[in-house]
């Protein structure tokens, strides 16, 4: 086997492993990495530069970061300014997409104005990502 199937076989059993936490939003997370696994590149990716934390990728295909939220996203707004603008959290500037069934409308609006693209329901984040 080579170390590509390795790394992949790891990376889709910590997704299966995710659909089954009692955690509602890990469970979330690994429904929608489970949803689009032939395009999945990261999946709950901690990015650290020099030895520091710089944030964390929920789940990551091959154009579009999503990053997931079950509950109202209180602390949404900077952590997905960050995914937008940090060349470490997304050097090739792929399209970051908020997937929230609960988010308050107020953040919904405020996220939209600063051009980022929010879904409530896995249809809508379905045809999203099946658009260039």
């Amino acid at each position: 086997m080579t170390p590509e199937r390795a790394a992949r076989l790891v990376l889709l059993q910590r997704v299966r492993v995710a659909t089954q936490s009692p955690d509602p939003t890990i469970r979330l997370e690994g429904q929608i990495a489970r949803r689009f696994r032939r395009v999945l590149r990261a999946f709950q990716h901690e990015v650290r530069v020099a030895g520091r934390r710089v944030g964390e990728i929920d789940v990551e295909l091959d154009d579009v970061i999503i990053e997931v939220t079950s509950g109202k996203g209180r602390k949404k707004f900077q952590q997905i300014q960050r995914l937008m603008h940090n060349p470490d959290l997304n050097p090739g500037g792929k399209r970051v997409v908020v997937f929230g069934p609960q988010l308050r409308e107020g953040l919904r609006g405020q996220l939209e104005q600063n051009r980022a693209i929010v879904v409530h329901t896995l249809e809508e984040l379905e045809r999203l990502v099946s658009r260039p």
